[in-house]
Parts: structure tokens; sequence; C-alpha cells
């Protein structure tokens, strides 16, 4: 008489996953549903999840108690798990990159501006020609009253001006 082992009744090219990476897993789709609830509504628009799960993160939003929220998040990652994960987690990663992008591009402007104002008219001709559209006369005239506000300790509102006139030349 022989006695069936559990490694007769399962295939040898298809183990269970471990309890390890179980939990791993779930640890992910939790953050994943932390993350659902920390997007404004207007990312949220643009990830593609069901309406139980969309349904579960906005009540998310409005609790205030720690604990009702912990709770809140564990029911997300439920209906997350149930749903498809996989197209949210594509969703928020494309959401992410284009964030980065969008930061990267302002700290650029931010660079032109600490360049310009700094008084070199050297770096004034550098912009001109990497950006033709540039109006000559105004950028001079932003950058002077710009440069004027640093020299006096005065707000911040020419710099401001230069900031969303280099934003919108180089966006």
């Amino acid at each position: 008489m022989t006695k069936a082992t559990d490694s007769d009744s399962t295939a040898p090219d298809q183990e269970a996953p471990s309890k390890s990476a179980l939990k791993r897993e779930a640890a992910a789709i939790l953050k994943l549903g932390e993350r659902l609830a920390t997007l404004s509504p207007a990312e949220l628009s643009r990830v593609p999840m069901d309406p139980e799960v969309r349904e579960a993160v906005l009540e998310t939003r409005g609790i205030r108690s720690h604990q009702a929220r912990r709770r809140q998040l564990r029911l997300v990652a439920k209906h997350l798990r149930a749903s498809d994960a996989e197209a949210v987690r594509t969703a928020l990663e494309r959401l992410n990159a284009e964030h980065s992008a969008a930061l990267r591009s302002l700290q650029e402007v931010e660079r032109w501006r600490g360049r310009l104002t700094e008084g070199d008219d050297g770096v004034l001709g550098e912009f001109l020609s990497l950006h033709r559209a540039a109006d000559r006369q105004q950028l001079r005239q932003l950058v002077r009253g710009a440069q004027r506000e640093l020299r006096f300790g005065h707000p911040p509102g020419a710099r401001r001006k230069l900031f969303r006139y280099l934003r919108d030349l180089m966006g």
C-alpha cells in the first residue's frame, strides 16, 4: 500500500506561493489603496477602477479617525484584490511619470530664473538663443525688476512674474 503525498497531488511546476509572498502582495495592494486615497479628484478620475473601489476610496477621504481609516483602507484593498489591480497600478505609474516630468520642467524654469536674476548678461543671451520665441524687451524688463527686488529685499512680485513668463514660454 502506497501513501499519496502532497507533492503527488500538485504539479511540480505549479507551486503555491509562500506565506511571505502572499503577505507582500497584500501589503502592496494596501499601499496601492493608500495611494489612491491621496489622489486629487481629477487624478482619481483618470484611474480606471471598478465602481465599488472608487466609492470605497471616496469614502476614505472623509474619514478622520485613524482606526476607522485603517478599516476603510482594508476594505479598499479587498475591493482591489477582487478587481483588476494591475490596471490601477499601471495608471498610477503613468500619473507618477507625468508628475515627475512636470516637476522637472518647473525645476528647469526655476534654475533659469535663478541664473537670469544673478546679474550676468551672458545668461540672458544664452536663454534668448535657446528660446527664439521670447520677447527680448519684456524678458529684460522682468529680469531687471526681479534683480531690483533681490537687491532691495522687496516682496517677490516681479520674480513671480518672471517665473510665470518663463514657465509659459518654456512649457
